[in-house]
């Protein structure tokens, strides 16, 4: 073993053993998930469950005790903006525009919802449910939405992504993953691979870094530094309940489990959720098809 493969080791054994140490690791290059028995091949080392040729950017670590404080890389700390959530208050709900709802992405004027009948995504009113704009999506079976650095990017069930004003070409190929939701940041896309979450580069969505979520929770909404998904439905006709899973991302190192939280919304199945602020408050919008939402609805919720 090398003198710099040495170092490397011993930093994430330290950072193992304490948690507020800084892993200073030189990221030359990002490849694909390892960990739970999978190995990296000669020359790769496994850092957070990714793959990684490593020699010695720093890595900030935080958390909400470093809440402001120095990140150990020359940096501040950020703070979450608000508490994780505890209350979904409905708002509104209005119909889909189709029967077959999928994704929702908000872009601060409008919201983006996928119809996978008809293939194409619709910009709505973020109050009424009236159609603003229409894109057509890819061929391919879609899965989730997102707003990346201004426009709308598709996740399909090839493990493919899309951005405006294109869809017609992916950005990315099947490389990834089998990924159940993404967001974007502001500075990496975030794609829900259980039970990891990866912080990819836009550059050419190879992997950062990653970190442990739930299994079998779907879609991915991000506001401030929390992570929402969709996880489970309980209930029956006239009385659903869903929970959705809040984790708190201050620390760039792990995902917290922050919670969770029940939405009352008349549906038997959710596709798609996403959060943002909208007239002055953290908003939760909710897209679902069945029991009393036979040709698919969004629900509008204000968290608090």
């Amino acid at each position: 073993m090398s003198v710099h493969g040495s170092r490397w080791r011993a930093q994430l054994l330290a950072l193992a053993i304490v948690p507020a140490l800084v892993a200073c690791v030189d990221i030359v290059d990002e490849g694909w998930p390892c960990g739970d028995g999978r190995p990296c091949e000669p020359g790769w080392n496994c850092l957070s469950g990714a793959c990684v040729k490593s020699d010695s950017i720093c890595m900030p670590s935080c958390g909400q005790e470093t809440c402001g404080g120095p990140d150990g890389c020359g940096g501040i700390c950020s703070c979450p903006g608000d508490l994780p959530p505890e209350t979904a208050v409905p708002k509104k709900v209005v119909s889909a525009p189709g029967q077959d709802p999928v994704g929702l992405a908000f872009d601060g004027s409008g919201l983006w919802c996928g119809d996978g009948e008809l293939g194409v995504a619709r910009k709505l009113d973020p109050d009424s449910g009236a159609v603003l704009e229409t894109a057509d999506l890819p061929e391919a079976t879609l899965v989730d939405l997102t707003m990346l650095n201004g426009s709308l990017m598709a996740l399909t069930d090839g493990n493919e992504l899309y951005q405006l004003p294109t869809f017609t070409q992916p950005v990315q190929r099947g490389d990834l993953p089998v990924s159940t939701g993404i967001a974007f940041d502001g500075e990496y896309l975030l794609s829900a691979e259980p039970p990891h979450l990866a912080r990819r580069l836009v550059s050419n969505f190879s992997v950062f870094f990653t970190t442990l979520l739930s299994s079998g929770c779907e879609f991915l909404a991000l506001h401030d530094d929390y992570a929402y998904q969709y996880c489970d439905t309980t209930g029956s006709p006239g009385d659903y309940r869903h929970v959705i899973e809040v984790y708190d991302l201050a620390n760039n190192i792990e995902a917290t489990l922050e919670g969770s939280f029940e939405v009352a919304f008349d549906a038997s199945e959710i596709t798609g959720i996403e959060v943002g602020e909208f007239n002055g408050q953290r908003t939760l919008w909710v897209s679902g098809i069945g029991y009393g939402s036979q040709a698919g609805s969004i629900g509008r919720f204000r968290l608090e």
